[in-house]
């Protein structure tokens, strides 16, 4: 019996065929592709599964992801839905009955994640080089050492991202250990800055210190929150290969002596070209600056560094006087906004002490950076605005995005828009425009939950502020040099989170020759998002869906 024919199709080798895939895959048309015979699905399912989310909510067994998946998937996330983040606090004023604990005893710590399966599954995955946890509960739930041991040990992974999670945050009865040096080249680990409860330091930071240590000699990239993150460990260990590192959350105590100060704790990083070090300011504390003027002359630590962002600069800090002049993106901010932190429910009681338009001009006229193309400033205007914004012009001329969120004078109503953008007229290359300009007409905080109770009154509040970003993205348009593209306005919207209304300018459409500000879309805004994972998840009404588009994070500089 002759074998039945191959069609055209089926005929194609198998690089031909991985690039007709991967555009299909840009398409949302793989799933119909992989439908038309057993064959081409069969050469379909490596890149349907390569990436793979699996939601989480009873303690999982060995068949938590399809056996016949094992050899396909690349990139894992686990999705935590267990029940028992319900019977923890997730305000510490709640008082609403909380069921009980049902698969852990320890309240901290999640039940779900069994460490033995883990590791008898995962192992069975050879293709398996990526591992996120994902938990969007905001109550403090953590994943048990025994499971970190489990993602940490298969030999080939290279990244691994807890988000949302308390990181081993009870202590063992045994010392933790990794057999091996671990091959990870990224690390992050990422909490909500603006959480409720207890901010874990002594266990959290022992199993960080156990894992950094065994990883130290390939990480790339490190993102840490900064309570837990294990100062010590990374001050006198050396990171030939560290790339990226991200440090968000509360600005650490470095007043004891014991602690290394923060310009030791990043000086063995001699690769760095990204630092960011997005800290907030609890009430009790006052910022330091990084490099002291009372410290020994050195040369940079960090001679590639590319992109910046520090939070609270400080006049003092001999930091930017060191800095290489090839530096591409500055930013000099609150963190989190202030504005922004007044239109969020949950206040920790951070302090935002000023930084006035002098301190911002001092700061960037003490070093060089011709290269400079993004650039981030939020400031206090003490009346010496034109000045700075003179200046940024005539120091950058290279700049193609500027960020500035700037709040007026105390007692001043009005403000001329127009002039304020003619000062931005001599940005010869700037794109893109984002703004906060704290227009009369911005919304007040409301102190308690949000605006709950307030819906016909805030309503109107977000209809007249968007109708006055509306009358100032137009006002800026001829202000503004025919270079910028796009422009930026930062706003509240439904229950007060936050988001970029975005202008785009249109030169030759208007009746009388002027450009506009078209109002196009909207981005959302988000504090860490640049470095989200991108996560592709397979339809759950198919075991063998289609890929839905990965979800990248707006670029929010």
């Amino acid at each position: 019996m002759q074998p039945e024919p191959l069609s055209p199709l089926q005929r194609l080798n198998d690089d031909v065929f991985g690039y007709l895939v991967e555009e299909l895959v840009s398409q949302e048309s793989l799933l119909s592709l992989s439908q038309t015979c057993k064959q081409i699905r069969f050469r379909c399912l490596p890149t349907l599964f390569r990436a793979y989310t699996v939601r989480v909510w009873m303690p999982i067994t060995e068949e938590f992801v399809p056996r016949a998946l094992w050899p396909h998937i690349r990139s894992l996330t686990l999705k935590d839905e267990c029940p028992d983040t319900d019977a923890l606090p997730m305000h510490p004023m709640s008082s609403r009955a909380r069921p009980l604990i049902s698969y852990s005893k320890d309240p901290l710590l999640c039940g779900v994640l069994d460490g033995a399966v883990l590791a008898r599954t995962l192992r069975a995955m050879p293709r398996l080089c990526s591992v996120t946890l994902l938990l969007r509960d905001p109550s403090p739930h953590g994943v048990p050492w025994s499971a970190v041991q489990a993602f940490l040990d298969v030999p080939q992974l290279n990244s691994f991202t807890c988000d949302g999670y308390l990181f081993a945050p009870v202590s063992t009865p045994t010392p933790l250990f990794l057999v091996n040096a671990l091959p990870l080249r990224s690390f992050q680990y990422k909490l909500d800055v603006s959480r409720y409860g207890v901010r874990m330091r002594g266990p959290e930071q022992d199993a960080l210190a156990v894992v950094l240590q065994a990883c130290r000699q390939s990480l790339e990239y490190l993102a840490l929150p900064s309570e837990p993150a294990p100062l010590q460990t990374l001050a006198s260990l050396h990171w030939p290969c560290l790339r990226e590192l991200t440090l968000d959350g509360e600005l650490p105590l470095f007043g004891d002596p014991a602690s290394p100060t923060l310009l030791s704790v990043l000086g063995n990083m001699p690769k760095l070209r990204v630092l960011c070090l997005r800290l907030a300011l609890p009430s009790s504390t006052t910022p330091l600056p990084i490099w002291p003027k009372d410290l020994a002359a050195v040369s940079c630590p960090w001679p590639d560094l590319e992109r910046l962002q520090v939070s609270f600069p400080r006049v003092d800090d001999e930091l930017y006087a060191h800095l290489s002049p090839a530096l591409r993106s500055l930013s000099l901010r609150y963190y989190p906004h202030s504005i922004t932190y007044l239109w969020q429910e949950r206040r920790p009681g951070w302090q935002f002490p000023p930084s006035s338009c002098r301190d911002i001009f001092r700061i960037l006229s003490s070093s060089q950076f011709p290269e400079l193309e993004e650039l981030e400033v939020e400031y206090h205007d003490d009346g010496s605005e034109e000045s700075l914004l003179h200046y940024i012009g005539v120091a950058f001329p290279k700049l193609r995005s500027l960020k500035i969120l700037r709040y007026r004078l105390p007692d001043t109503a009005e403000f001329d828009i127009e002039a304020w953008g003619r000062h931005l007229r001599p940005f010869k290359q700037l794109r893109t425009l984002s703004i906060h300009l704290d227009l009369p007409a911005t919304p007040p905080p409301i102190e308690g939950t949000f605006y709950i109770g307030f819906g016909d009154w805030l309503d109107e509040v977000l209809r007249t502020f968007n109708r006055a970003l509306d009358e100032a993205a137009n006002a800026l348009v001829g202000a503004l040099g025919e270079s910028v593209e796009q422009i930026r306005m930062l706003r509240p919207y439904g229950d007060l989170s936050r988001e970029w209304a975005v202008y785009r300018i249109d030169r030759g459409s208007s009746d009388d020759g002027f450009p506009v500000a078209c109002y196009d879309r909207v981005l959302t805004y988000g504090e860490d998002l640049e470095s989200w994972p991108i996560i592709v998840t397979p339809n759950e009404e198919d075991s063998c869906g289609p890929l839905r588009p990965p979800s990248f994070p707006p670029d929010c500089l």
